[in-house]
């Protein structure tokens, strides 16, 4: 079977890559299966980690749950009869609990007891059918890829976009949250404490702009990323804004790269997307997403994000690299 890892952080492009290569004959597609606002599995494992939204690992670091989460969304094992059932409960469960009480758990706060059955219930998702080729779709796996990479022979195609414009994005659906729920808070201490050791570039204070927090985010995020790419040369790695400037050449390069097979099919999905959208639709003109941030953000948001993105060592980074 033929396994790809499609990663980035959210917001970067990965749903349009992830469905674009989806689209390839004989290729079935997991979406998030780490997702631990959607996923009962995904809760527990990222509490059980202490991790927050996003857990940070390095290769040697031992995580059981974790562990199966990956092994089950790549299909290298199947669950037994009552794992459908339990699935669906404890789905449902999770979807009837308030948002702001699941990211109370996740930032290790004591879960009620409705949240406790859903970690009791809850099982591994995995893919529907096995295919010869699977795709998985992650924006949690940032700073723990090289970790699953270690444990499961699979392609790694990491997708970047500009800082900026992923800033934008995030301003337009209206995630930077307020004063003490924003997006930084959803990144454990100890992972906050772990990339400012590493980027010399300490978080701005709670309280301070939403918009500067959420910056530090994408910036140590990003660095992250393209960190462990340039450690596995072997890795795929293009930018939301090169795809966009020629989707149907660039895609068929990407899939051809990853052993996944184009097919006019996957054209047709393709033109289907290139067009306008909103929210979380997976629709967009891509020839209007090269510099959109330009455009969305206010003079006060752009001097504020760039104030932090600027103490990152990003722009001259953000390349492409099919081997």
């Amino acid at each position: 079977m033929n396994r790809v890892l499609v990663v980035g952080l959210p917001r970067s492009g990965t749903t349009w890559v992830g469905r674009v290569l989806a689209a390839t004959p004989g290729t079935e597609y997991v979406g998030e299966p780490d997702n631990p606002l959607r996923f009962p599995f995904a809760l527990r494992a990222c509490r059980q980690l202490g991790s927050g939204h996003y857990p940070i690992l390095v290769p040697d670091d031992d995580a059981p749950d974790y562990e199966r989460l990956w092994v089950c969304a790549f299909g290298l094992t199947r669950g037994g009869g009552l794992d459908g059932l339990r699935r669906a409960v404890s789905r449902r469960l999770l979807q009837r609990s308030s948002p702001a009480r699941v990211r109370s758990a996740l930032r290790g706060e004591a879960p009620g007891l409705p949240l406790r059955a859903v970690e009791r219930l809850a099982v591994p998702e995995e893919p529907r059918r096995l295919a010869d080729d699977l795709l998985v779709k992650s924006v949690y796996a940032p700073l723990s890829v090289e970790w699953i990479a270690r444990r499961i022979p699979l392609k790694i195609a990491v997708v970047l976009r500009s800082p900026m414009n992923i800033l934008s994005s995030w301003v337009q659906l209206g995630w930077l949250g307020r004063s003490g729920d924003d997006m930084l808070d959803l990144v454990s201490e100890e992972a906050q404490w772990e990339l400012t050791t590493r980027w010399s570039v300490p978080p701005p204070e709670s309280g301070t702009s939403v918009v500067a927090r959420a910056a530090w985010v994408v910036g140590a995020f990003s660095c992250g990323l393209i960190d462990a790419a340039a450690r596995n040369p072997g890795w795929i790695v293009v930018r939301h804004e090169d795809l966009c400037a020629a989707p149907s050449e660039r895609y068929r390069t990407l899939a051809d790269t990853l052993g996944l097979t184009w097919s006019e099919g996957v054209e047709e999905v393709l033109a289907h997307m290139n067009r306008p959208g909103r929210g979380m639709e997976p629709f967009r003109v891509a020839g209007d997403l090269g510099d959109v941030w330009r455009t969305r953000l206010t003079p006060q948001q752009i001097d504020e994000a760039l104030t932090v993105l600027d103490r990152f060592p990003l722009d001259e980074r953000l390349v492409s690299r099919v081997p």
